[in-house]
């Protein structure tokens, strides 16, 4: 069973109210039959929060909250943020051990993700926010000396000079 939480827009058109459009908050539950797909739907509980829901805010992450209390994912959002109450810890979070640190910024970071099992964008972000710079990047930029060796000297001796390869001269000459 799937739990989808949201507004309900509800086209009033033909009634006694006329034409408008309302949104109600409602909690609809899909669960697959053998024979048919059932759609099931109950209105969400309105009013604030009780003490004792406000305790377990801190518990557990807020689109479980609201699908166990019925309410939408915005308002206990809401209510934690007017609260000053901190998310709580998500369970699929894995704290980043020492040895996963001394690895950033050594290979390229795609490599450095496969390796210890993370996505690229986390391994990307965790070496930004930590400022560790890259030992081996696959492009250094030209300094200025060198760019100023290309107007006095041939390719091959700007190449020696700098430890670029010729091709690269050439092409930063081009």
């Amino acid at each position: 069973m799937k739990t989808y939480t949201g507004d309900l827009r509800v086209d009033l058109a033909g009634t006694d109210a006329g034409s408008c459009l309302i949104e109600v908050p409602y909690m609809i539950d899909v669960a697959d039959s053998p024979s048919r797909l059932m759609l099931t739907s109950r209105r969400l509980r309105d009013g604030p929060l009780t003490p004792k829901d406000t305790k377990l805010l801190r518990t557990m992450p807020d689109l479980q909250f609201a699908e166990r209390l019925g309410r939408t994912l915005f308002a206990v959002q809401t209510r934690r943020l007017k609260l000053g109450i901190a998310p709580a810890a998500n369970p699929e979070h894995r704290p980043w051990t020492e040895e996963e640190l001394r690895l950033l910024g050594t290979p390229p970071d795609a490599d450095v993700a496969r390796k210890i099992g993370r996505p690229h964008s986390t391994a990307l972000s965790k070496g930004n926010a930590l400022k560790v710079p890259y030992a081996h990047p696959r492009y250094v930029s030209w300094k200025l000396d060198e760019l100023e060796l290309l107007a006095k000297l041939s390719d091959e001796d700007v190449a020696e000079q700098t430890g670029r390869s010729l091709s690269s001269v050439r092409q930063k000459r081009w």
